[in-house]
């Protein structure tokens, strides 16, 4: 029985849109997607989200993208920018869910140097999870299937009683190996549909 519902956080709460740390230096959209593609950007941001600190990302820049070191760098300054919208459905769901008595948590992959940056940004983040377990904090990235663990035994929670929801099929997957409930979240009528078909809404 579904005891526990455990959220991702970006692009299931918060759309996350990278673009617009860079939007004062670049015209359009795929002029950023071009640079992102020359400094492999997607790569470099992971490594912060699995505990690398600010400060050696812009030394790893450095070494490997001088020309665009201040421009990474400027990533963590204009952070804020990039997570402005909430997912709105989400959070009414979210909350639904808690009202029914139902123990909320979150696992997110995120640096430990932005995600305070979240939390100011959306104070609901702090107070919506009995626990949130920051990939960069604790330097394990999902679908390791050692940060699922982490929660269950770190809540004391069983398994079979968790329900996850994330919009990458590999944490997902992750999630569902290690004998959780899962759902690939794509928009909030979906997750809704589905904790419907399961009973728990």
């Amino acid at each position: 029985m579904i005891r526990n519902i455990v959220f991702d956080i970006g692009n299931v709460l918060l759309a996350w849109d990278p673009h617009a740390a860079f939007r004062h230096i670049y015209d359009t959209d795929a002029e950023i997607d071009r640079f992102f593609a020359e400094v492999g950007f997607f790569d470099w941001n992971a490594e912060q989200d699995r505990g690398r600190s600010r400060f050696d990302a812009v030394a790893a820049a450095r070494a490997l993208h001088p020309q665009a070191e201040m421009l990474l760098d400027g990533y963590f300054v204009r952070f804020d920018l990039t997570i402005t919208e909430r997912i709105a459905g989400t959070w009414a769901l979210a909350a639904k869910l808690k009202a029914t008595g139902l123990r909320l948590f979150a696992i997110t992959n995120w640096s430990a140097d932005l995600w305070p940056v979240a939390t100011k940004s959306h104070p609901a983040l702090a107070e919506m999870f009995e626990t949130t377990i920051v990939s960069g904090k604790v330097g394990i990235m999902k679908p390791d299937p050692r940060i699922y663990t982490m929660l269950t035994e770190h809540a004391g929670l069983t398994p079979a009683d968790c329900m996850f929801i994330d919009d990458s099929v590999k944490n997902v997957e992750g999630a569902r190996n290690m004998g959780w409930q899962a759902h690939h979240f794509q928009n909030p009528d979906g997750l809704a549909a589905d904790l419907l078909a399961r009973g728990i809404l």
